[in-house]
């Protein structure tokens, strides 16, 4: 039997050399066996009874039989495996005893069904990696940070999806970090889109996941969807009984403030003042940022936050300065008067005036003016009147004590040139100017900033150059200041300061800053090219505009047209409005509303002009004449080409 079934695995070649080798051994063992076998028998047959001696020589020829059979099978399967490529038989007995080895084994490839290829691909994407091939939960959180640094907002949130291929589970950190990096840009839907992942994922929100998403509504442009999150999220905390601290409050005060809701602001810092929180440097700016937001009265809120602040002994920094300096930039007093604030209830028979002095700077006293304090332009009325006055400081206690330091030789000189005072009904609210002077003047601003141990910024003097009187010897005091405290001007600050001399029609002045940015080694960007428009006053400059702006790369824009078109309407440039119009058409530059008014208007007025019989002698130059007749002949037939150019443009989107 075990000679047919070695026989059978040969010519089927399903038995490999391990198993070859096993049967052959088993067959020489079961060979060995049968001649031992016969050979006991032909001994026993001597001994036996001469009545059983047929059987037994029948029995020895039988067994003979056998052998003769099972040796030629031996001989048979000898030669095939000496025939094939097997171990040698020595290498037979040695593994004899092995159970079996498959290593080289060549199963026929069979082509998988469409079940088992994606029971294929469900087991190559989803199982599990190796432990040490698998970043930790700090790898993660670093993945995250680098991306948001790079600003690549949609690689952080990817890395959530590495964590979940890699089988791992996303902790509150890693949620955290791309809901405060989508805050900052002010994204609400994205932000709440990964608080609900976060909590099907069995996380519980932290304190800064909160924060969080109540800074995402401080940065969102819409204000009613703003005020709605923070309400419902204000409602959370009522219902989960969400312990607050100091830090939620301060942000929900920065969106309330942000939004317009003053007065929710200033309910959210009485009930931080009830509930004993800390109320530190970083709510009452927030405040501030608050009161920028109304532009009536905000000027007054602020002056009511920085006698706060002082009235607790807090230390401002320099986001305090700023935002002070911006509510006296856009913000008025309200419906108050200056009286109102300045003056004590005991001078109300006496007519107060101001100067720039100690006494009226309201960021080291209390709102409260002396009387008869003239405006000084040197220093020998100072001694004068401090030999007439018995006190050396002012306190709000005594009004009548009036003490005057070092005049303001910045300031000053715009306000008066002689020793004449000031009534208090000159200083208006709507003026950025009397809003500085209300806070003591330049010079004493920057006196109060050092000695609190504020240092300026950009921003600093920046807000000080829009806040200065509009001339040349303020403007060149605040550039002086802000090169003696180290800071970098930058190409928007001689942007603004070009703007503010072309407003006030010193034109000259203003192309001479042309020479301050190339000292400071500075680019002009599209801005410069705007605010030069203004300077424009003829076809001559702007044709030199026009090169600057190539020679430099920047593309003619609308803006740039409507500023030079302005120019060139009031001084009846009709070659020059005709060359601009002709600009706009070469350049597929559709006009906005404000260029269709100014060409309007410049030829309603042209055609009143024409008519008018006292500037005949004016309408009857060759120049304006011909000019204004070109005009009329090119107006009609370019604004059609402009409505065919809008059409064509909104066809194509």
């Amino acid at each position: 039997m075990l000679t047919v079934k070695l026989n059978s695995a040969l010519s089927t070649g399903a038995v490999n050399r391990v198993k070859l080798s096993f049967l052959s051994a088993k067959l020489r063992a079961t060979q060995q066996n049968g001649r031992r076998f016969a050979n006991s028998n032909l001994m026993c047959a001597g001994h036996v009874d001469t009545g059983f001696n047929e059987s037994v020589s029948e029995r020895a020829r039988r067994v003979a039989t056998n052998n003769l059979f099972i040796g030629s099978s031996a001989q048979k399967v000898s030669l095939r495996l000496a025939s094939s490529e097997t171990l040698p038989v020595t290498d037979f007995q040695e593994k004899a005893d092995i159970f079996g080895d498959l290593s080289n084994d060549k199963y026929d490839k069979i082509e998988m069904d469409e079940a088992e290829l994606k029971e294929e691909e469900f087991l190559m994407k989803e199982a599990r990696p190796r432990r040490s091939s698998v970043p930790s939960p700090g790898r993660y959180a670093d993945m995250i940070k680098k991306h948001i640094q790079s600003g690549h907002l949609d690689a952080a949130v990817a890395v959530l999806d590495q964590v979940k291929q890699d089988r791992q589970k996303p902790n509150a950190y890693m949620y955290n970090l791309l809901i405060r990096a989508f805050a900052v840009r002010g994204n609400v839907k994205k932000c709440y889109t990964l608080y609900n992942q976060m909590k099907k994922q069995g996380l519980k929100p932290t304190s800064p996941t909160y924060v969080s998403l109540m800074n995402a509504c401080a940065n969102y442009h819409n204000t009613q969807i703003a005020l709605e999150k923070v309400s419902q999220m204000r409602q959370l905390f009522i219902e989960k009984a969400v312990p607050l601290t100091a830090v939620h409050y301060n942000v929900m005060i920065k969106v309330y403030g942000r939004h317009g809701k003053l007065a929710e602001a200033f309910e959210l810092a009485d009930e931080m003042y009830d509930k004993k929180l800390t109320i530190g440097i970083s709510t009452l700016n927030f405040l501030l940022q608050g009161t920028i937001t109304d532009k009536q009265s905000g000027f007054r809120h602020s002056i009511v936050i920085w006698q706060l602040m002082r009235s607790r002994r807090l230390k401002p920094n320099i986001y305090t300065y700023n935002l002070l300096l911006r509510s006296a930039r856009d913000c008025k007093l309200g419906d108050m008067k200056i009286e109102d604030i300045l003056v004590s209830p005991n001078l109300n028979k006496i007519t107060p005036v101001v100067t720039y002095s100690d006494r009226t700077n309201l960021l080291v006293y209390p709102p409260v003016v002396g009387v008869e304090i003239p405006l000084i332009k040197d220093s020998e009325p100072l001694k004068e009147i401090a030999e007439n006055d018995d006190s050396s400081e002012v306190r709000p206690e005594s009004p009548e004590s009036v003490t005057i330091p070092k005049n303001d030789s910045v300031i000053q000189p715009a306000i008066a040139d002689t020793n004449a005072t000031l009534p208090l009904a000159n200083i208006t609210s709507a003026s950025p100017e009397g809003n500085l002077l209300l806070l003591g003047g330049f010079h004493n601003l920057i006196t109060q900033m050092k000695i609190d141990n504020v240092e300026p910024d950009i921003k600093t003097v920046t807000c000080l150059l829009e806040l200065v009187p509009s001339t040349v010897s303020a403007e060149k005091a605040v550039i002086k200041y802000a090169k003696s405290m180290g800071i970098k001007l930058d190409i928007d600050f001689y942007n603004l300061l070009i703007r503010k001399r072309s407003f006030k029609f010193d034109y000259k002045n203003a192309l001479d800053v042309l020479k301050l940015i190339q000292k400071d080694n500075l680019v002009p960007n599209i801005m410069t090219w705007g605010v030069l428009a203004l300077t424009c006053r003829s076809a001559a400059q702007a044709k030199e505009l026009f090169e600057g702006m190539e020679l430099s790369g920047h593309r003619l824009n609308i803006e740039i047209i409507g500023a030079i078109l302005g120019q060139a309407t009031r001084r009846w440039l009709f070659g020059l409005v005709l060359e601009l119009m002709e600009k706009m058409r070469t350049l597929n530059l559709s006009p906005d509303h404000r260029i269709y008014e100014t060409l309007d208007t410049f030829k309603r007025h042209a055609a009143q002009k024409a008519k008018d019989k006292n500037a005949k002698d004016f309408t009857s130059e060759p120049f304006w004449a011909n000019g204004y007749r070109k005009f009329n002949l090119r107006y009609a037939s370019w604004i059609q080409e402009m409505k065919d150019l809008e059409d064509s443009r909104r066809k194509r989107m």
